[in-house]
């Protein structure tokens, strides 16, 4: 007997929305998530003791939106983005507001960007079609991104292109070696929040986390398209660098033999053992094989950049 197809619960979508001195483009940017086509939102913001009108822009929106905004104000000084973007994960968590039996995502939001008015209605088109097929199952949705200027003129139609990037390649092995999820792009299911949270200190970003955590005991989903402006401007925390690759000559063999990312990759390191020491008991015997390896490779190679470049890229792909 064929079961009849029961379409899910329309869902809540909440907001993750730290800031700091955001002023010039925050007003932006929360338009563009009050006037999703998607409409069931709560935008929840912290203010991390910004300086400028951040925290009035806040208040004068959730003012006009009460209904879409939740305003956290606590005694807490500034964390910086990656701690506030923990805080606000946990904060919902605690408060309950991911529990009920309608269906309840998170969405992370940077202060500076710009959604298209599709975006979460794609993501979570994504999102349930996943949930389908690995009921259960923590899940990050996450999409590519325009890169655009402070007047929000194109730079980059892809910032996977433009980063030289590789999103599709989502295997726990990858992952630990580099980041592919942009954050304010995630859409995330109560499932990984609950498997990753709290996010220890020692992790090197929030979403590259969360994506260990997805990579390791669930799924990670790319939308190939942009559903967001991705503004850069002077006041970026992390921002966009143009890949360069490089060519046979002395470029080649100079940025074969630069180690400017020898303290980058000691910290992919010190991440992937916090990762190991939490979750020992529920890794598979080929990831912890790779916990295992990965020291072991720095270590070897720590003095010799081609060498530790070469190692690292074949682990990726193991």
């Amino acid at each position: 007997m064929i079961s009849k197809y029961v379409a899910p619960a329309q869902p809540r979508v909440i907001v993750l929305l730290p800031s700091y001195n955001g002023e010039k483009y925050l007003g932006p940017q929360l338009d563009s998530i009050i006037n999703q086509q998607f409409r069931n939102t709560l935008i929840v913001c912290r203010d991390d003791s910004s300086s400028d009108q951040t925290g009035n822009i806040l208040q004068a929106y959730a003012q006009q939106y009460p209904e879409l905004f939740h305003l956290i104000r606590d005694t807490r000084k500034n964390l910086g983005v990656s701690a506030n973007f923990s805080f606000l994960m946990q904060y919902v968590l605690e408060q309950g507001m991911l529990s009920g039996e309608q269906p309840v995502y998170v969405a992370l939001s940077d202060q500076d960007d710009v959604w298209y008015p599709h975006k979460l209605t794609r993501c979570i088109t994504v999102m349930q079609q996943q949930e389908q097929l690995t009921p259960g199952m923590p899940i990050a949705v996450h999409s590519d991104l325009r890169v655009v200027n402070a007047k929000g003129e194109s730079i980059a139609d892809s910032f996977a292109a433009y980063q030289g990037l590789q999103p599709e390649c989502s295997r726990f092995t990858a992952q630990l070696l580099i980041n592919t999820i942009t954050g304010c792009t995630a859409l995330l299911n109560p499932a990984l929040l609950h498997r990753a949270l709290p996010i220890p200190q020692q992790a090197i970003m929030h979403d590259w986390w969360l994506a260990l955590v997805a990579s390791a005991f669930g799924k990670i989903c790319y939308i190939n398209e942009p559903l967001i402006d991705y503004r850069q401007h002077n006041s970026n925390i992390i921002g966009a660098k143009g890949y360069v690759k490089p060519s046979i000559g002395h470029h080649f063999v100079k940025k074969l033999f630069d180690d400017k990312n020898r303290d980058a990759f000691l910290r992919v390191v010190q991440q992937a053992a916090i990762f190991r020491e939490k979750y020992a008991d529920d890794l598979t015997a080929k990831q912890i094989m790779v916990l295992r390896i990965l020291p072991i490779i720095t270590l070897l190679t720590v003095r010799i950049p081609p060498l530790r470049k070469m190692a690292f890229r074949l682990l990726r792909y193991f």
